[in-house]
């Protein structure tokens, strides 16, 4: 025991020599530490991120697995609207052939219009044209190039007519639109005359109906028309007249516009079909002609001008038809005069300036 006091006594002692000898700054700040603090380096201090504390319990849960989206039902997609092509106009054909008849329709592409047995085709050239002709006139009842129509009065010169139709605007539809719309002329005690020219004036007395296979408008614009209803009128005043508009403002027309007319004539019943007009033949079985003879086998009288060309009437329809009555003009003496033309087929011989008027 002595020995043990006897070394905390000289512990203590030192530990007061150690304190007296410091400076004044260390005797003032004792160390707060109660572990002497060893001299270390100085090292470069480094600044890094603060790291954020972390409880040494604490786990950091799992992030939550994303679920995987449920599959959407595909939608509904419209189906594609389809565009409509801008209508275009069908071509006008200047060059065209009818064709009755034919075994088969070897160029449908230029089909015009179709009546019956009859059909209207459209060619790009003479020379399409002629080829055409021959194919059909050897494959159909009869093939004729749809040629011009003038008003025999005029006098004019057929290769001037325009001489354009389109499958928009045809007299051989607007023939099947007459008829499927247009009622039924009435019936009466004096006969139906059925006038196929520019039109008629609205003052016609008894008129039995006016109507067009150029359009909507039967009115005439030419005014040839209107005196040939006149100078029936002037025959026969009880006369019931049905105008049939196949001749327009300049007083021309086609083979098709007066066939139409003259097919619209025959289904209302008409008991004379006057044709006050012309046409240059071109083929031995032209369309009008073959027409013209079937209405006469129906009892039909159709009743035509020779013609003021003061040529053969064997190169004109219907001046060329037998079974027509066809009127030329003359003088009070009889004779001939120098325009009207003549030949075979010539039934009659009026006193007239015109073979219209005759």
């Amino acid at each position: 025991m002595k020995r043990t006091m006897k070394r905390i006594n000289v512990i203590l002692a030192g530990l007061l020599w150690l304190n007296q000898g410091l400076p004044a700054a260390a005797q003032e700040m004792p160390d707060p530490s109660p572990f002497p603090m060893e001299e270390t380096a100085e090292e470069t201090e480094t600044l890094t991120e603060p790291e954020t504390p972390q409880a040494a319990d604490e786990t950091i849960p799992p992030e939550p697995e994303e679920e995987a989206p449920e599959p959407e039902e595909p939608e509904e997609k419209d189906e594609p609207e389809t565009l409509e092509e801008p209508e275009t106009e069908s071509p006008a054909w200047a060059d065209r052939l009818i064709v009755i008849g034919a075994e088969a329709i070897r160029d449908k592409d230029h089909v015009i219009a179709v009546y019956e047995d009859m059909t209207l085709l459209g060619f790009s050239g003479a020379d399409a044209l002629q080829e055409g002709f021959a194919y059909y006139s050897a494959h159909a009842v009869h093939a004729e190039p749809d040629g011009v129509v003038l008003a025999a009065e005029d006098g004019g010169d057929l290769k001037d007519a325009p001489n354009e139709i389109s499958a928009e605007n045809n007299p051989i539809d607007q023939l099947q639109e007459l008829l499927a719309e247009e009622a039924p002329v009435p019936s009466g005690s004096a006969p139906l005359i059925a006038l196929i020219d520019t039109g008629a004036g609205p003052d016609i007395p008894n008129p039995a109906g006016a109507v067009s296979v150029l359009g909507d408008d039967p009115s005439d614009d030419n005014g040839h028309g209107s005196r040939m209803a006149g100078y029936i009128l002037e025959e026969d005043p009880s006369a019931r007249i049905l105008s049939i508009k196949a001749l327009d403002a300049n007083g021309y027309g086609t083979i098709s516009s007066v066939y139409a007319a003259m097919r619209y004539a025959a289904e209302q019943g008409a008991d004379i079909v006057v044709l006050c007009m012309a046409a240059c033949v071109s083929s031995e079985n032209a369309v009008l002609q073959e027409t013209i003879d079937q209405m006469a086998e129906q009892g039909i009288t159709v009743v035509g001008a020779a013609g003021n060309s003061g040529l053969n009437v064997k190169y004109f329809v219907p001046g060329n038809t037998a079974s027509a009555l066809i009127a030329g003009s003359c003088d009070r003496e009889g004779v001939i005069r120098s325009f009207s033309n003549y030949g075979e087929t010539l039934d009659y011989l009026v006193v007239s300036d015109s073979t219209s008027e005759a």
